[in-house]
């Protein structure tokens, strides 16, 4: 079974925070997710401690968020 290693929401106008699931579910597994110009908002959750392969860059103003693999 396959599994995620890479998002990328970029450009399709989301709002609000960002969801825990994605913290929860995937784990160690995910390698890159990039979330640039959307309307994101909020803290990280907690979860996205469980996130053990990813560093950030967050960028306030351009809306743009984007973690990839250590």
């Amino acid at each position: 079974m396959k599994k995620v290693q890479s998002i990328d929401l970029g450009s399709n106008q989301l709002e609000g925070p960002l969801p825990p699931e994605i913290g929860e579910k995937l784990g160690a597994c995910l390698q890159c997710l990039i979330l640039p110009q959307n309307a994101l908002s909020g803290e990280l959750p907690p979860s996205f401690s469980n996130l053990t392969h990813l560093r950030g860059k967050r960028k306030q103003g351009r809306s743009e968020f984007i973690l990839i693999k250590k």
